[in-house]
């Protein structure tokens, strides 16, 4: 257990190293943008100027995010979680979701993630599942308990 805990710790590290070094970048962006340094120097701007130039920013900023070699996925354990929180039962019941169960991130080359994805879920839904009172509160409905409760088998 102690080495799960210690490469999640790692994982983690490694996420916020990264994350740390993609803010730095927008910040050095930003930084560069001709719009920031007009208002340093005092100008006044209206508020479409300004929303025209933030419009500009972000396109830059999305610019030098679509250039780099930042590999993007998307979690298929978070995001059948985030679509199970957001409908009822009725809409989505997410056992019977049959993408899930094949779900992979072959650009990762490891099954990694799916361990590290189901730790965090577990230690965020442990107390919640055990405590059916606050079921409401964290908008889990009977489906949504169902799934976590056999997609967290063993870990709660």
């Amino acid at each position: 257990m102690k080495s799960l805990l210690n490469r999640l710790s790692e994982g983690l590290d490694s996420l916020k190293s990264e994350f740390d070094n993609t803010a730095t970048l927008i910040r050095e962006q930003v930084g560069k943008l001709p719009v920031l340094a007009s208002l340093e120097r005092g100008e006044k701007a209206t508020r479409a100027q300004l929303e025209k130039r933030a419009q500009e920013a972000e396109q830059h900023v999305l610019g030098q995010f679509s250039e780099s070699t930042t590999l993007k996925v998307v979690n298929p354990i978070l995001h059948e979680l985030e679509f199970a929180l957001r409908t009822s039962e009725v809409e989505h019941d997410p056992l019977h979701d049959p993408n899930l169960a094949n779900a992979c991130l072959p650009e990762l080359n490891s099954e990694h993630w799916r361990n590290l994805t189901e730790t965090a879920v577990c230690h965020v839904y442990r107390d919640i599942l055990a405590t059916p009172a606050l079921h409401a509160k964290a908008r889990l409905g009977p489906e949504d308990s169902r799934w976590l409760q056999v997609l967290l088998a063993g870990k709660l």
